[in-house]
C-alpha cells in the first residue's frame, strides 16, 4: 500500500492521462496503484468527473473514499473539493440550488467536513446539546402538539434562550475552526461571489449551517455527540433549533409554511447580521498562518477498504463512467490505437448512433467493446448473472424461511430480508406440462394476461442478446386505496444453470433506464428478486417441478405489512399458470399422453426466445399508449 501511494504521486507534476487509459485500468481488476494514480494524478480529474456524471445520486460511502484517499496521497482534497465546486456552480442557474440536493460536490464537502470537523462539531455543539439531552428538555413550539398555553410561552422562552447560547458558541469558535474548513469557505465564498454576487453569505450557511452545524444538531448520535439516539421529545427540540439556525442562515422568516415558528421571527430578524458577520469572519484567511495543526478526526478506515469502495461503485456504473470518459476524449486521441482498442468506434462496430442514445446503461447500445462484448451488454449480463445467483440460493436454501400455507397444489413460504421490511415469499409446486412449455408460459408476455388479472400492458424496450427490458404496468389489488403500480425490469431466459443441468430459469430484476420515464397515475416498484426455476422430473419428461421467489418493494405510502400480507398471494401464480396451460391444451385437443411429442403445436403460437447476436439498428423506444403493435411477442 505505501508503495502504491509513493509512485502514485512520483511524477505528477507533469502527469497527464487520457480516457483510454483509464477505461483499461477499469477492465483490469489488478490494477489498483495504477487506478490510484488516474485518481489523483490527473489534474483534468477525468475519472472523478465521470463518477458524478455515472450516478446523480452519489454514494456517502464513495465521497467519503474519495476523500480519504486524496488526504492520503495529496495531504489535502481541496483541489477535488474545489472541482467539484466550479462544476455545480457551472451547471445551476440560481445560488438557492448551491449545496441543497445530492449532488457531487454536496456528498464531498459534507464528507471533508466530518472528516476536519469532528472534534471542533464535539467542542463547539456538545456541551449544550448534552444538556438538553440529559434534562430532557421539552422546546416543542406547534400548539397543536402542546396542551396548554403556559407550556407554550415557556417553551417560547426556552428556545430563544438555547438558540441564543448556540448562536454565541458558533459565533465565538472563528478561531478554534479548523483551517481546513476556513479555506474551504474562503474558496465557496470567493467562488459564489463571482457566480452569484450577494448571495456568498446565504452560500456560505448552506454548507457551514445546514451541512454541518444542522447536520449535528439534529442528528448528534451520527457524530458522535451522543451514544445513543435522543428521545423523540429531545429530537423535536432539537429540530426546532435547526429551523430557527437555517432561517437566521438564510436570511429569511417563517412564512405560512409553518405558521407557528413565526413567534420567533423577531429573534431571527435580530440574529441575521451575527451570523453573517460570523461567515465572513470564517472566511477570511489572509493573516492565519499556514502551520497551523490539523485536528481532523482519525477515520478507522484503510487505503485498502477506500480503494475497494471506489471499486465496487466503478463496477456497478461502470458503462455510465465509460460513456462519460468517451466524451471527454481529446479529439487527437481518436487516431491513438490504445484509444480505438478500448473505446471502439462507431463505424468499426456498425452502429451509427445519435449522441442523445449513447448514454451506456441508461439510453441504449454503446459502440465501447473489450474482449468481443461490449461493455453495455456486458453490463447488463451480469446483472443477470447476479439475479440468476440470487433466484437459485434463495430457491433452494431452507434457512430462515417459515412455511404459510398449503393451497391449490402450491406450498408457500416466507422470509425476513436482511435489507428491508418486504419479505421474500416462495412457493413451488408441480406441473404436468414440458418444462419448456411451462417456461414459455411463464415468460412470454403476450400471453400473460390470460393468467395473470393484473396486468395492464407490457411494452418491449429493448432486446440485448437474451435479456429483455420490459416496462410493465399492473392494476393495484386495491385499486380504489391504492394506486397502480409499474417496473421497469431487465428478464432474462436462462436455459442453463450452471452447475444444474436439469433447471431452466427465468429472471427479473428492476433498473434504471433515463428513457423510460415516470408515468402520471402510476407508482414505480422496485423488483429485488424475481424469477421461475423449472426442474425437470427424471422419467417424467411431460412434467416438472416449478419454484417462484418474489421480493417487490411497491413503493410509494403502501405499510411493509399490507405488502407481505399480498405477497403471500404472488407464488399462486404457478397454479394459475397451471390452469392457463391446461385450457389451452384442451382448445388444441392435445391428450397428456401427446404433450411430449405434440407440445410444438403450443409453441408455435408462443415462439420461444432464443439468444440471438446484437443488433446493429437503433433500439425501439416503448410503445406509445394506444398501441396496437405486438411489441412483446418473441422478443420477450
Amino acid at each position: 500500500c505505501s508503495s502504491d501511494l509513493a509512485s502514485s504521486r512520483q511524477g505528477a507534476d507533469d502527469y497527464t492521462c487520457s480516457a483510454a487509459e483509464i477505461l483499461e485500468v477499469l477492465t483490469d481488476h489488478d490494477a489498483t496503484s495504477e487506478l490510484l494514480k488516474f485518481v489523483v494524478n490527473d489534474e483534468q480529474l477525468l475519472l472523478v468527473t465521470a463518477l458524478c456524471d455515472a450516478n446523480t445520486k452519489f454514494e456517502v460511502e464513495v465521497a467519503h473514499a474519495l476523500i480519504s484517499i486524496f488526504q492520503r496521497v495529496d495531504g489535502d482534497p481541496l483541489r477535488l473539493l474545489k472541482s467539484a465546486i466550479q462544476r455545480e456552480l457551472s451547471a445551476i442557474d440560481s445560488a438557492i440550488e448551491v449545496f441543497r440536493s445530492n449532488a457531487l460536490s454536496t456528498k464531498l464537502v459534507t464528507a471533508f467536513s466530518k472528516l476536519h470537523g469532528k472534534i471542533y462539531l464535539h467542542e463547539v455543539l456538545g456541551p449544550l446539546i448534552l444538556e438538553i439531552n440529559d434534562q430532557q428538555v421539552a422546546l416543542e413550539a406547534d400548539p397543536s402538539r402542546i396542551d396548554s398555553r403556559s407550556d407554550l410561552a415557556s417553551n417560547i422562552d426556552r428556545v430563544t434562550f438555547y438558540c441564543e447560547r448556540i448562536i454565541k458558541a458558533i459565533e465565538s469558535s472563528v478561531e478554534t475552526c479548523p483551517l481546513q474548513l476556513r479555506r474551504l469557505c474562503a474558496y465557496i465564498y470567493s467562488s459564489v461571489y463571482k457566480r452569484f454576487p450577494s448571495y456568498e453569505h446565504r452560500v456560505i450557511g448552506s454548507f457551514i449551517i445546514l451541512r454541518f452545524f444542522n447536520a449535528a444538531v439534529v442528528s448528534p448520535e451520527q457524530f458522535g455527540i451522543l451514544k445513543d439516539p435522543p428521545t423523540a421529545s429531545v429530537r423535536r427540540s432539537l429540530i426546532i433549533i435547526s429551523k430557527i439556525l437555517q432561517s437566521i442562515s438564510n436570511g429569511v422568516e417563517f412564512g405560512n409554511k409553518e405558521p407557528y415558528m413565526a413567534v420567533f421571527n423577531g429573534f431571527v430578524t435580530q440574529n441575521m447580521d451575527r451570523m453573517k458577520t460570523f461567515f465572513a469572519q470564517l472566511s477570511n484567511i489572509e493573516d492565519l498562518d499556514g502551520s497551523r495543526i490539523d485536528r481532523s478526526s482519525s477515520a478507522h478506515r484503510t487505503y485498502l477498504q477506500d480503494m475497494e469502495t471506489l471499486r465496487k461503485y466503478i463496477r456497478e456504473n461502470n458503462l455510465k463512467i465509460a460513456n462519460s470518459l468517451k466524451k471527454v476524449a481529446a479529439p487527437g486521441q481518436a487516431d491513438n490505437p490504445r484509444m480505438s482498442a478500448v473505446l471502439g468506434s462507431a463505424a468499426s462496430e456498425g452502429v451509427n448512433r445519435s449522441a442523445s442514445d449513447s448514454n451506456i446503461a441508461g439510453r441504449g447500445h454503446s459502440s465501447i467493446r473489450t474482449r468481443g462484448i461490449s461493455l453495455y451488454e456486458r453490463y447488463y449480463d451480469q446483472i443477470a448473472q447476479r439475479a440468476l445467483h440470487e433466484l437459485v440460493q434463495q430457491a433452494e436454501e431452507t434457512e430462515g424461511w417459515l412455511h404459510v400455507r398449503d393451497t391449490q397444489g402450491v406450498n408457500i413460504y416466507k422470509k425476513k430480508s436482511a435489507e428491508s421490511s418486504i419479505h421474500f415469499m416462495r412457493g413451488s409446486g408441480r406441473c404436468n406440462f414440458p418444462p419448456r412449455e411451462v417456461m414459455s408460459a411463464c415468460f412470454d408476455s403476450t400471453v400473460r394476461k390470460d393468467w395473470d388479472p393484473l396486468l395492464i400492458s407490457c411494452t418491449s424496450v429493448e432486446q440485448i442478446l437474451n435479456h429483455s427490458i420490459v416496462y410493465m404496468q399492473f392494476r393495484s389489488p386495491l385499486e380504489r386505496i391504492v394506486q397502480n403500480r409499474d417496473f421497469v425490469c431487465l428478464r432474462t431466459l436462462h436455459e442453463q444453470v450452471p452447475g444444474r443441468p436439469d433447471v431452466l430459469a427465468i429472471t427479473s430484476k428492476s433498473i434504471k433506464r433515463e428513457d423510460v420515464p415516470k408515468q402520471k397515475h402510476f407508482v414505480r416498484g422496485h423488483i429485488e428478486t424475481a424469477g421461475f426455476l423449472i426442474k425437470r422430473i427424471a422419467g417424467d419428461p411431460s412434467a416438472c417441478e416449478v419454484t417462484y421467489v418474489v421480493n417487490i418493494d411497491p413503493k410509494g405510502m403502501v405499510p411493509s405489512f399490507i405488502a407481505n400480507i399480498v405477497g403471500t398471494k404472488q407464488p399462486l401464480c404457478i397454479d394459475s399458470i397451471r390452469s392457463f396451460l391446461t385450457k389451452v391444451h384442451k382448445a388444441v385437443d392435445v391428450t397428456p399422453s401427446q404433450r411430449v411429442t405434440r407440445s410444438s403445436v403450443f409453441l408455435s403460437s408462443l415462439p420461444l426466445p432464443v439468444p440471438r447476436a446484437p443488433t446493429t439498428h437503433e433500439p425501439r423506444p416503448p410503445a406509445a399508449r394506444g398501441s396496437r403493435r405486438r411489441s412483446v411477442s418473441s422478443q420477450i
